[in-house]
């Protein structure tokens, strides 16, 4: 075989199989796979290739081929004439993997999910406004540091045990009771540089 001979099968090889790719509109989808319309012939239906990344949509001009022995596949989504949005989805999960950085950017971001887990040596989250709203909320921590300009609490019924120290320093405390106001201690120190005032209709010491 000379060189002519060999550049023409090769021609006619990348011709054949450039010839397995068709062309369709489509139509609808269904359980069953997505009705196609081609260019030229009757409707089919057919599969989205493993390797096809989104899930075409109904007026989609898609790529598609066929096998003798698998059926019709479609592989590439070619052209979407609407805005709706780009849907990669599959029944046994996806998983992004990389060594180095993953982007996402975008102006709106939504997730939605029965069980989410996060595991990470290093969770940086910066918000201008964060909303949380939870039934149960547990938290474990070894240490914690919070540091803010302003903070409200509203709750029914609190309760903390703290089983060795808790120290509080302020240049004012105003404390507000409706009702009784209860210490009980083995020990207690007040002390004042100045005025020690206790205001009451009666007072019990002893």
């Amino acid at each position: 075989m000379n060189i002519s001979q060999f550049s023409t099968t090769a021609k006619l090889h990348h011709s054949q199989t450039a010839d397995q790719y068709e062309y369709a509109h489509v139509v609808s989808t269904t359980e069953q796979g997505f009705i196609l319309k081609p260019e030229n012939g009757s409707s089919i239906i057919a599969q989205q290739a493993f390797g096809c990344p989104f899930t075409p949509v109904t007026d989609d001009f898609v790529m598609f081929v066929r096998s003798a022995n698998r059926g019709i596949f479609v592989i590439n989504i070619l052209e979407r004439k609407h805005s709706q949005p780009a849907l990669i989805e599959s029944k046994n999960g996806i998983t992004l993997q990389s060594k180095k950085q993953i982007d996402i950017l975008s102006n709106d971001i939504n997730m939605t999910s029965n069980k989410t887990q996060v595991i990470s040596n290093q969770y940086s989250h910066t918000s201008q406004t964060l909303d949380i709203k939870s039934d149960t909320t547990a938290f474990f921590s070894r240490s914690v540091e919070s540091i803010t300009e302003r903070l409200v609490q509203k709750v029914k019924d609190s309760f903390k045990v703290i089983e060795r120290l808790e120290q509080v320093t302020a240049n004012d405390i105003i404390q507000n009771i409706k009702n009784a106001f209860i210490q009980r201690s083995r020990q207690v120190d007040i002390t004042a540089k100045s005025d020690v005032k206790i205001n009451g209709e009666r007072i019990h010491m002893g």
